[in-house]
């Protein structure tokens, strides 16, 4: 009989990759690439161009000897389902050691409430559904059903603590206060599967629309953060203006990148970022702009923003907007028809760097923490 040939395993330049190691670096394309949104189509889209980066990066995946160790989370899913973020559905916890997200059997839940302070929690809810009550009483009564995992209850509480500032702005501390007691009910885990909190809020809002209202509440606490660091005059506002500027800068290059790219033969063949970045380098070259390889990469997250790019998986193509786009912008010589003034390559280059920077930190401290754990569970 015919011996069945065993197969290869993929390989990525040089490297002869495992099932094991395509799982894992899916896994850390997740951890950096991974961040809160309703809308998860973007973050989605975000991680598979991190997992795209990193399959690129032969000096990263040479000295992550990790890469090749099997643990919890890659026996249990495929590259695919790291990717859509299944495990985060099911209730793991992506950022602590593998081995430690999967025992979860048992999730930490949400803190178990004594009778006498659930009694006292239901009293305060039903005083404010009767009629207005102080914002301290308010802002207490969140906290308390949040710390218990009463979802329904805590968003009942979060969006009349907003009704109270309808007119004026919530003060800072009330909303860092809110938002923190919030925030943990993003987890599934610390959520009390059956309400001890009965009222109005239980009725009024099934799963899917409680949901909605949770994500809402909570954009809306964000947001009112920012906005309070940006009217205060310090570094915030002032790395704020800095971004809004150089993403500006940004849309101007791209919207006169957009013909030339539409006009480039090599370009319209690229069907992987990699090579469509270089495209993009040399257009820019050949009209006088030198950009590196992080304002190159910033390039194509616009391009991919605003549609004139289609990704699927690491498959990369241009759209019928690039044609519409490129309509509306006619073909120059030199920089300036570029839209970039050497002040504006400045601060994309800046604020480029600044942001790979950043995400090289937490590639970093997530490593640095997960070698620690591995020390002491080895110590133990």
């Amino acid at each position: 009989p015919r011996r069945r040939q065993r197969r290869a395993p993929p390989c990525v330049g040089q490297l002869q990759l495992s099932e094991t190691a395509l799982k894992n670096i899916a896994l850390h394309a997740v951890r950096v690439g991974n961040y809160y949104s309703e809308d998860q189509a973007p973050v989605l889209a975000y991680i598979a161009e991190v997992h795209a980066e990193l399959l690129l990066d032969q000096k990263w995946l040479k000295e992550t000897k990790e890469l090749w160790d099997e643990n919890g989370l890659t026996r249990r899913y495929s590259v695919a389902e790291i990717l859509a973020k299944k495990h985060e559905a099911d209730g793991f916890d992506i950022f602590v050691d593998p081995e430690e997200a999967c025992l979860p059997a048992r999730p930490s839940g949400p803190v178990k409430l004594e009778a006498g302070v659930v009694a006292e929690l239901q009293e305060g809810l039903d005083a404010m559904t009767d009629g207005p009550v102080g914002q301290d009483e308010a802002l207490e009564l969140l906290e308390g059903c949040a710390r218990g995992g009463e979802l329904a209850a805590a968003v009942f509480c979060g969006e009349r603590l907003e009704a109270m500032y309808e007119d004026s702005e919530m003060p800072g501390p009330l909303v860092d206060r809110a938002f923190t007691a919030l925030k943990p009910l993003l987890r599934p885990a610390a959520r009390q599967q059956e309400p001890r909190l009965q009222g109005s809020w239980t009725e009024e809002l099934p799963a899917k629309k409680l949901q909605r209202r949770f994500a809402k509440l909570l954009e809306r606490l964000v947001q009112a953060q920012k906005k309070r660091e940006l009217t205060e005059d310090g570094p915030a506002a002032e790395r704020a203006r800095r971004v809004a500027d150089a993403e500006a800068a940004l849309q101007r290059l791209c919207g006169a990148l957009v013909p030339l790219i539409m006009a480039d033969p090599e370009a319209s063949r690229c069907e992987r970022r990699g090579p469509l970045a270089q495209v993009i380098a040399r257009l820019c070259a050949e009209r006088g702009l030198q950009v590196s390889t992080a304002v190159g990469w910033q390039i194509m997250q616009e391009l991919v923003r605003t549609k004139v790019l289609e990704v699927k998986g690491r498959v990369v193509r241009l759209t019928g907007a690039a044609s519409e786009a490129s309509a509306c912008h006619s073909d120059a010589d030199g920089a300036s028809g570029l839209g970039i003034s050497p002040s504006d390559k400045t601060l994309l280059e800046s604020v480029a760097r600044e942001r790979s920077e950043r995400r090289r930190q937490r590639q970093k401290s997530r490593e640095q923490g997960r070698a620690a754990r591995r020390q002491r569970r080895e110590g133990l």
